[in-house]
């Protein structure tokens, strides 16, 4: 869903969105969620993993996403969501506290989770009582879009290949690339405008391309291991 658009070596922007691949008179169709797309210029100079560090959070990832499950649920209804696993979209609400944590912490979290334990005991005993309580993670995004009556699918580590949307940022940032900006005002032209270009068929292509990657992986997989992602 985000995308660092280099602008040299010095500051650069960064664009998030979503698309959406729906069925409409029997026809599918891919394009833009409304009002999903924001470009804003980074605070921080680029850096050599071209990573968002310092320009985006956790926090304002929620806000968007809250947004953008609003808009999905009035728009296109009940939708599955897919994203990759970056850490802005797994925050877990409720955590098991790692051993490094303080004892009030560790104590607080068992005695919550209905597990007799006091400052009294060693640490230990906490780590061995968090061990065996320890909790599924809970994503905060899964939460919101369960409010939304959607459904979260996240795709495995290390593929993006299997994220459609990886080949959108392509199709607007190839071109820049070729025929770079003049400077910030330019190089925010040259996003919106490639973002404007993108069209239906660009958002099926990519569906499809990432359909084509799925059934070769399944056709590869021998041992039914994707079954269990």
């Amino acid at each position: 869903m985000k995308r660092h658009l280099p602008a040299g070596k010095g500051r650069r922007f960064c664009i998030i969105g979503a698309g959406a691949i729906t069925t409409v008179g029997g026809r599918i169709k891919g394009e833009w969620v409304r009002d999903s797309v924001k470009v804003w210029a980074s605070d921080k100079a680029a850096s050599a993993d071209t990573d968002y560090h310092g320009n985006f959070n956790t926090e304002l990832f929620e806000q968007w996403f809250e947004k953008l499950c609003t808009t999905l649920a009035s728009d296109y209804g009940d939708c599955n969501i897919m994203m990759d696993g970056a850490k802005y979209h797994k925050r877990d609400i409720d955590p098991t506290p790692a051993k490094q944590k303080k004892k009030e912490i560790q104590v607080a979290w068992l005695v919550a989770h209905g597990v007799p334990a006091s400052m009294k005991m060693k640490k230990k005993e906490l780590t061995v009582l968090l061990d065996e309580h320890r909790t599924k993670p809970i994503y905060k995004a899964v939460v919101i879009a369960k409010k939304y009556h959607h459904h979260v699918l996240f795709s495995p580590p290390y593929h993006p290949e299997l994220q459609p949307i990886e080949l959108i940022w392509a199709a607007i940032k190839n071109p820049i690339a070729r025929n770079p900006a003049t400077g910030m005002n330019d190089l925010e032209k040259k996003i919106h405008g490639g973002v404007k270009a993108i069209s239906s068929k660009d958002w099926m292509r990519a569906y499809r391309h990432v359909q084509n990657v799925e059934e070769e992986y399944m056709e590869a997989d021998d041992f039914g291991l994707l079954s269990t992602l």
